[in-house]
């Protein structure tokens, strides 16, 4: 996670990448780590919910 934070600013000050472009790229990785995360927690919740 911190080293997507300094890729990010890396990018940006070097000038190649505009920052909304770098935005919504940082947001695709992170929606991308958190949704298998909030999967398993849904199915553990829902496991738990009907035992």
């Amino acid at each position: 996670m911190n080293s997507v934070l300094v890729c990010l600013a890396w990018k940006i000050k070097r000038g190649r990448t505009p920052i909304p472009e770098a935005l919504t790229h940082s947001i695709a990785v992170i929606y991308s780590c958190l949704l298998p995360v909030c999967f398993q927690l849904l199915t553990l919740y829902s496991l738990t919910k009907a035992l």
